[in-house]
């Protein structure tokens, strides 16, 4: 069960992918039983240097971190809340700090998050 491996998995959370040609990230969250679930979130279509495009790319990476947490954490999980909130958390600062922007650094901690990465 994920109880022994919250922390652990959420720490490896994302990877950056460069695939045929576009970025992207995958997003997974840790599960009881492999393969952990992941979202693929592209963005290669924003533009990074702008607020507009860091804000849509923050707002995709959060929208992935709870489609797979909440298909990583089992609603009947006694510590469901705590579980689903260290899992969105973990896998959203992985994120930002995998996509190595300033900006989009910048913005998760103007929204009140620690220090990415």
């Amino acid at each position: 069960m994920f109880r022994n491996k919250p922390n652990v998995a959420v720490r490896s959370a994302l990877a950056l992918l460069l695939a045929a040609g576009s970025f992207a990230l995958v997003v997974p969250a840790y599960a009881a039983n492999p393969p952990d679930p992941s979202m693929t979130v592209r963005f290669a279509d924003l533009n990074l240097t702008n607020d507009e495009g860091v804000r849509a790319l923050f707002q995709r990476i959060q929208h992935a971190a709870r489609v797979v947490c909440d298909e990583a954490i089992p609603p009947n999980d006694v510590l469901h809340i705590s579980h689903w909130s260290s899992c969105y958390n973990g896998a959203v600062a992985n994120a930002i700090g995998q996509v190595n922007s300033a900006k989009l650094t910048a913005m998760y901690a103007q929204a009140g998050h620690r220090r990415a990465g």
